[in-house]
């Protein structure tokens, strides 16, 4: 930045001495709150989830980051006759073809990175404040560019204090997920709920033993879930439970065909930009109060059996033509509520008499 402007007026090309300000600690805070991201979150986590203990994959962790904070420092400091920007530096050692392949790639780096930022921010923005994502993009695009001309040196202040807030926060949420429990038994000692979406066969049955009373345990791994329904029926016995899979040969079957298409369905048609949580509670919510009206005829002779909610049927099946019906009216509702469509998208009394009589049309009559 120059001397008498606050306008940025250095790309890549060589900073002078006396235009450099600032002090060496400046820099931790810009590359900690860069990189202390989902990603290198989910990186720090790969010991563990290889098996390893948490005091190897820390010492791994601290190695690591040590090793790669040397060697940034150490080229980023090597003075003003050394310290050339990457982009120059590259010419000598690749030419300029090679050169040209660093900025290509550099560039395509950039723009997917910074589209992504530009998204998440907005994404958060829509969650925080409920306005569309039309309207939060340009938002944050505009805030990104004042700051890249004119507000260099505020990225640095802003840097320094969120890097304190994030380390508090990584700190508060590391005792909070902190447990004494070393195995998934352990983990469901007294809980209400187990969802599984991992392996098969990987809860026992001692480890159910220790659930709270009248536990949910949905194991829905496929083709295989974690524990199996008849294993879970002979070591509970007596004790209600609730259980869930996967698999359509079981009762209480948790399948995505029992939502997606008619979330879809009711985007669709009020023409919603996206599918933002209030279109999803609406459908899981349709879902849910479905499953305790009753059940019509039509429903129980297709599957043969007299259905009603209880612990063996907690949630529609999937040939149940009332789904088709309620859920993408919900899902319009919801959209045009949210703003996620225009308000005046659809009439729902006329959109619901579409789907009746689409609905006459893809109804499945079961063979007596």
């Amino acid at each position: 930045m120059s001397e008498r402007s606050f306008i940025e007026a250095r790309s890549i090309d060589y900073v002078p001495l006396k235009e450099r300000h600032g002090k060496v600690w400046h820099l931790w805070p810009v590359w900690f709150v860069g990189d202390a991201h989902l990603a290198t979150i989910a990186t720090g986590a790969v010991g563990i989830a290889l098996g390893g203990n948490l005091l190897w994959t820390t010492i791994a962790v601290l190695i690591g980051s040590a090793l790669g904070t040397f060697f940034m420092a150490f080229h980023s400091t090597q003075g003003p006759q050394l310290g050339l920007p990457q982009m120059i530096q590259s010419r000598p050692q690749f030419g300029y073809v090679g050169a040209l392949l660093v900025w290509g790639v550099a560039l395509v780096t950039y723009i997917g990175f910074n589209a992504f930022n530009q998204l998440l921010a907005a994404d958060t923005l829509t969650t925080l404040w409920g306005y569309d994502r039309n309207t939060t993009m340009p938002i944050v695009a505009i805030i990104a560019a004042l700051l890249a001309v004119v507000g260099y040196d505020w990225i640095h202040r802003i840097q320094r204090i969120l890097a304190f807030i994030l380390i508090a926060g990584l700190a508060v949420m590391t005792f909070a997920v902190a447990t004494s429990a070393h195995t998934l038994g352990d983990a469901l000692k007294g809980a209400h709920l187990f969802i599984g979406v991992s392996a098969a066969d990987c809860v026992k049955p001692s480890d159910i033993l220790g659930m709270a009373d009248t536990p949910a345990i949905f194991a829905m791994a496929n083709p295989d879930p974690e524990i199996r329904p008849e294993l879970v029926a002979q070591t509970l016995a007596s004790k209600p439970y609730i259980m869930a899979t996967g698999r359509s040969d079981y009762p209480n079957q948790i399948n995505n065909v029992l939502g997606f298409p008619f979330l879809f369905r009711g985007a669709l048609d009020c023409g919603a930009r996206t599918i933002n949580l209030e279109m999803k509670m609406a459908a899981a919510r349709t879902l849910a109060d479905l499953a305790r009206l009753p059940v019509p005829a039509s429903v129980c002779k297709i599957y043969q059996q007299n259905l009603a909610f209880g612990p063996g049927y907690i949630i529609p099946k999937p040939f149940d033509e009332r789904l088709f019906l309620e859920i993408p009216v919900a899902v319009a509702k919801a959209a045009m509520k949210s703003g996620a469509a225009p308000a005046d998208a659809l009439n729902l009394d006329i959109y619901r008499r579409q789907l009746v009589e689409r609905n006459r049309g893809r109804l499945i009559t079961a063979k007596p």
